[in-house]
């Protein structure tokens, strides 16, 4: 999806937390009160930012769609997630297409990772967790209130059937604990790279999931798509058990049963808890140019009317998270969204917040801080709200020209109201370099990921500077930055 595509902020909802308040009405709903405040957060001296980023793995493996994630209650505990090819396409490099996903795990806070593809892929003689696939995509992850690793993951089998699966793997393992499969559909992209002719009916795509460490309950957020007419509806699903079973999919919003010729494109669903336990799940509709939140005061058995949050052109996949640090910002809820209300080929980053539970949202925050006109773009930003309450946004900009992106991290210290930018990519990505071969899955994806370690932010980004004309590519780059006192 990430893009839950995909998911950094949901580690923001399972960040630093005790204690349980009596179960809302269906018998899950709990308030989220938050640890002690960190120490106040600080800016960080732009230097530290200048050539510090790196790859994330010592392999070669071509990657795009990354997501990052920590574990709470052991910050040097890290899992990264990237759609990759097969191992056995690595002869065929430059054409080695990512259709796969691999894992990448630290033990040590992101200064190294162990790489491994999910097993099962073709040509694997190992069985893996999801028979006859043919591709995995979209992958977004959480950890578990037990440190196990929970995986969400679009798979795809033949003849092009896309099901929402989740897998959880024990921490360290790469052998599956339990593999949960419950939305199916169908998709085809015609005359491209032998897949076969559009199918009839749906498929799913961008999931995202999030964890309730109190309740240890499981929501998923995601989009069944008509693919002859574009059009799509969010729909809602929660585990009571880790994420081994599933309740019945649930539309967010009207019309519903039947979408299609309704006109609508939802997608982008985040859902997250407040801090006094009431579900929230915040969704785009691109058709009409809006940014929704829809809200359930019984934790998922039904939701009330989508309210607006904002509405300007351009909208696309946000990132969510809430602070539940104690401190001054407690229970502000946080959304990063790029949007065109500057103008076509002048998008920005805006940050959306909401410091009442969700009742309001201020979109006036712009992340990004070259001038307004400028006609740079800037996408795809991820979020994570820091143990000490800071939150930082990373994303790319066409800052060297429509050719040459680089990776931005943004982060504020008073709740939002202000950022400060810093550069941190050191050699610049061209999409087209690394769009130049014949696969519809190459170009510069739909998410990238951000999370935290003991020392400071982790952000990890498709970098293709070592792509050319002859052989292009593209892997997963990562920064650290040093935010907090050793």
């Amino acid at each position: 999806m990430k893009t839950w595509a995909c998911l950094l902020a949901v580690l923001t909802i399972v960040s630093f937390l005790g204690g349980c308040l009596d179960g809302g009405p269906d018998g899950d709903q709990a308030g989220l009160p938050g640890n002690p405040a960190s120490p106040a957060p600080k800016l960080l001296d732009p230097a530290l930012a200048v050539g510090q980023d790196r790859p994330l793995l010592k392999e070669r493996v071509r990657a795009r769609e990354i997501d990052v994630a920590t574990d709470p209650n052991n910050p040097l505990h890290m899992a990264a997630v990237m759609m990759v090819p097969y191992p056995t396409q690595y002869a065929l490099a430059p054409y080695d297409s990512m259709q796969w996903t691999g894992i990448a795990l630290s033990d040590d806070g992101g200064k190294t990772w162990k790489y491994e593809p999910i097993r099962g892929y073709p040509g694997d003689s190992r069985p893996g967790p999801f028979p006859g696939a043919w591709a995995l995509g979209d992958a977004v992850l959480a950890f578990q209130p037990d440190g196990s690793l929970l995986v969400a993951v679009l798979v795809i089998r033949p003849p092009v059937a896309i099901s929402f699966d989740v897998v959880e793997f024990p921490w360290g393992s790469r052998e599956p604990r339990f593999v949960s499969e419950f939305s199916n559909g169908a998709l085809g992209v015609k005359g491209l790279h032998g897949v076969p002719t559009t199918q009839p009916g749906m498929h799913v795509d961008k999931e995202q999931i999030s964890i309730n460490p109190v309740t240890k309950v499981v929501y998923a957020a995601w989009a069944e798509r008509w693919q002859q007419t574009s059009e799509a509806r969010l729909v809602f699903a929660k585990s009571r058990d880790g994420g081994r079973t599933w309740t019945e999919p649930l539309p967010l919003a009207p019309p519903s049963p039947h979408y299609v010729g309704s006109g609508q494109h939802q997608m982008g669903g985040w859902p997250i808890n407040t801090a006094d336990g009431r579900l929230l799940v915040l969704w785009s509709d691109w058709r009409a140019n809006t940014f929704y939140v829809s809200e359930s005061v019984d934790d998922g058995a039904s939701f009330k009317p989508p309210r607006a949050i904002s509405r300007h052109p351009g909208f696309y996949v946000p990132s969510v998270g809430i602070d539940l640090t104690g401190g001054p910002h407690h229970g502000t809820l946080y959304a990063a969204l790029e949007d065109n209300r500057n103008g076509n080929g002048d998008g920005d980053v805006f940050l959306h917040v909401s410091r009442d539970g969700g009742a309001t949202w201020d979109d006036s925050v712009r992340v990004n801080q070259d001038p307004i006109g400028n006609r740079v773009d800037h996408r795809m930003p991820e979020l994570v709200v820091e143990p000490d309450g800071a939150v930082s946004i990373v994303y790319m900009a066409a800052s060297d020209g429509p050719q040459a992106w680089h990776a931005f991290v943004a982060r504020s210290v008073d709740g939002g109201r202000t950022f400060q930018e810093y550069r941190v990519s050191s050699a610049p990505t061209s999409p087209a370099s690394i769009n130049n071969q014949p696969s519809f899955l190459t170009h510069l994806g739909d998410y990238f990921g951000i999370s935290y370690n003991d020392r400071g932010i982790v952000a990890v980004w498709q970098d293709g500077r070592k792509s050319t004309a002859q052989t292009p590519y593209s892997e997963a780059w990562m920064v650290e930055l040093p935010t907090r006192d050793a």
